[in-house]
């Protein structure tokens, strides 16, 4: 999930904490009905971006700020941007929302 992580601070070995990020109660349709490639077309077609060589689209999800989540492809432009292009629709999100 973009944007969720955990991290342990350990002391000799032991956890001494762990904080981060969770998301719980995802609801959101798992299968692409768009394939990378063409996501990389759509990306590629609305921005004039290329993405960036050897960096191919990856699968995950994106939490909106309307509390829902989107099965999106996170593509990395040859610049450093990063984009994301909705796996269902192929709706382009520019940055995190």
């Amino acid at each position: 999930m973009h944007g969720a992580g955990v991290n342990r601070e350990i002391d000799r070995g032991l956890a001494v904490s762990i904080a981060g990020v969770v998301y719980e109660s995802i609801t959101v349709g798992t299968d692409p009905g768009l394939p990378a490639a063409e996501a990389a077309v759509r990306f590629e077609t609305a921005t004039g971006g290329r993405l960036a060589p050897g960096r191919a689209p990856v699968l995950t999800v994106l939490p909106l700020a309307d509390g829902s989540y989107a099965l999106i492809w996170k593509i990395t432009s040859s610049g450093g941007e990063t984009a994301f292009v909705d796996a269902h629709d192929g709706r382009l999100f520019s940055g995190a929302p």
